[in-house]
């Protein structure tokens, strides 16, 4: 009668080899404990992974709501600081102002009430941010490198894009209107859907571009209405504190714009659901920021 193998018994060749269960058991325990160990340690560097910081945001006064993709922050202490990530989009509240000031560039940009601010590219070459709705002012101040002479600021709304290498004005975004006041420098004032019709402004200058319309031709403004326009917490009365001359229709539209206007107007439909919902999305920062 032959002996029953133990577990673990193999015969091989005519030879009987016995392993050790429990020696097995003990070397594949501290192998699998190594190996869950490096598993998690991975999960918190994918989980936590942050877009790169590009800047700071600084609350001055009232609220702001900062998201992205991987987060969403309420300030609503004056003087709070936040790291900007690449991709941020900022809100701004009633009686609100922001300073955002980009890194590596020598833009800032200040944020009055009910504004919505994107950011776009950021290169070496050129910083992008979208002024979707609200005022805003910015300021692009020269340092004595070779770098800095070379950066240009875009600013874009969904129907025009301000550029700029080295200036300080001030845009007032509506659903239908957007205008400029150079308080220094130049501006090339361009319709995203007819390039060829851009309007240059500069120092003490202003021009308005109504939709259907190309920019109004620039019109000289007094000190007394630019520090008017300066206070002022939002578009409408930016806009009505210059008597702007009446601009041309915009012609046909130009074919290198197509596809410039096709993103734009996908852009459009996002951003506008974004802008219906900024008022419950006051009130409840409101609610949120009340002690």
């Amino acid at each position: 009668m032959e002996t029953p193998l133990a577990p673990c018994t193999k015969i091989r060749h005519g030879v009987r080899i016995t392993c050790d269960l429990g020696m097995n058991q003990r070397m594949r325990s501290p192998l699998r404990l190594f190996l869950l160990g490096l598993l998690l340690l991975a999960l918190p560097l994918q989980s936590g992974a942050q877009p790169p910081q590009v800047g700071r945001i600084i609350l001055e006064k009232g609220v702001v709501l900062v998201q992205n993709a991987k987060r969403e922050r309420l300030l609503h202490k004056a003087g709070s600081v936040l790291p900007m990530l690449a991709g941020d989009r900022i809100r701004t509240g009633a009686e609100s102002v922001v300073t955002v000031k980009l890194r590596g560039h020598p833009a800032s940009v200040v944020l009055q009430s009910q504004s919505y601010l994107e950011l776009g590219e950021l290169t070496p070459e050129l910083s992008l941010v979208r002024l979707l709705a609200g005022k805003g002012r910015f300021k692009i101040r020269r340092g004595a490198s070779s770098s800095s002479q070379r950066q240009r600021l875009e600013v874009q709304s969904l129907r025009a894009s301000l550029g700029s290498g080295n200036a300080d004005f001030i845009v007032g975004v509506t659903d239908s209107r957007i205008a400029v006041l150079v308080v220094s420098g130049s501006v090339r004032f361009t319709p995203l859907s007819h390039p060829k019709q851009a309007v240059a402004v500069s120092k003490a200058q202003a021009s308005l571009q109504e939709a259907g319309y190309a920019p109004s031709p620039a019109v000289s403004v007094s000190k007394l209405v630019q520090n008017k326009v300066s206070a002022q917490d939002d578009p409408e009365g930016f806009m009505a504190a210059i008597l702007f001359p009446k601009a041309a229709p915009l012609g046909d539209l130009e074919a290198d714009s197509q596809a410039v206007l096709a993103i734009s107007a996908d852009h459009a439909q996002e951003t506008f659901a974004i802008l219906r919902g900024m008022a419950t999305d006051q009130a409840r920062t409101a609610s949120e920021g009340a002690p």
